[in-house]
């Protein structure tokens, strides 16, 4: 029953395709959140596993329980620095007279997508930013826009009085950076739709989410991400996340002690990947072993016009 959950999520090519990916380590993490879900709907685990592939709102009522991720205002500082020391002022310069377009993938519970807002305001840049995800709780709670303590835990106080309110024992974003922000539910790994109309933007945030893909799923969001992303728009990965071997589409560019990735200007010849180091190596010692054997049968030959 767990392999077949397992083998179910990735390997679906459907509307209820997750694209994650799972190792032996969590299937009996998968058996328990299949076995809640059964006893929900009064099922067999086995009848739970057909309602999921039939069905797509069992689909996400799993993803409700497989993608909770935990996250805060302003992680990973260095990143939110280059967006708006490097990033945000490139693209108002380039493009006067119209927002920044941004796309947060995997927005979870918006922590992010609202810092974006709040740096982009600060600096007085038009913005429209669009946030997805999977699981519809997590977009409840980012809409509603209140947070606790731990989710501002790096939030400088000047922040939390500009752009927050207290709200009994939360805090509110302010309605101006909520209405420059967009939650809608939607699948990644779904290359139908319009998540990924090409050049639809000009900033892409997909932080630590193609790590639990499926290398194929990954290798496929990958593309979508350099066929959305407008030439010379930016890409924010996870610190624990790289395009090396995935795409040669960008340019890796390094700002405010971080790393992002920049589009490619248009025409640039988009090639497959290089390979890495290890393939490199063994097609050194293919080459080196083919031309000592024809060396060595050079050597072995009578020299022209001798006879046998």
């Amino acid at each position: 029953m767990r392999h077949s959950l397992r083998e179910l999520l990735p390997g679906r090519r459907g509307p209820n395709e997750l694209g994650l990916r799972f190792d032996d380590g969590r299937l009996g993490f998968l058996g328990e959140v299949l076995q809640r879900r059964a006893d929900a709907l009064g099922l067999a685990p086995a009848a739970c596993l057909v309602a999921l592939a039939l069905d797509p709102r069992e689909a996400w009522a799993l993803a409700e329980e497989l993608t909770v991720g935990e996250t805060y205002f302003f992680r990973d500082g260095d990143q939110f620095r280059a967006l708006a020391e490097i990033v945000l002022p490139d693209l108002q310069g380039r493009q006067p007279g119209r927002p920044v377009n941004i796309l947060s993938a995997g927005c979870s519970s918006g922590e992010a997508a609202y810092t974006t807002a709040m740096l982009a305001d600060a600096a007085c840049i038009d913005v429209a930013i669009r946030a997805v995800d999977l699981n519809p709780a997590v977009l409840r709670k980012a809409a509603l826009g209140r947070y606790g303590g731990w989710s501002l835990r790096e939030t400088p106080p000047a922040v939390q009085q500009r752009w927050f309110a207290p709200q009994g024992r939360d805090m509110a974003v302010s309605s101006a950076i909520r209405r420059a922000v967009r939650f809608e539910q939607g699948n990644l790994v779904e290359p139908e739709g319009d998540i990924w109309l090409p050049r639809a933007y000009d900033v892409i945030f997909c932080r630590n989410v193609i790590m639990y893909f499926t290398p194929a799923t990954r290798q496929a969001v990958v593309e979508r991400i350099a066929d959305a992303l407008a030439p010379g728009g930016y890409l924010f990965l996870g610190h624990a996340e790289t395009l090396r071997g995935l795409s040669d589409a960008f340019t890796l560019v390094q700002a405010e002690g971080t790393f992002i990735y920049q589009r490619k200007p248009a025409g640039a010849r988009r090639r497959r990947p290089s390979p890495g180091p290890t393939a490199i190596a063994g097609r050194r010692r293919r080459l080196r072993g083919a031309a000592g054997r024809r060396r060595s049968l050079r050597r072995d030959q009578p020299p022209a016009g001798a006879g046998s």
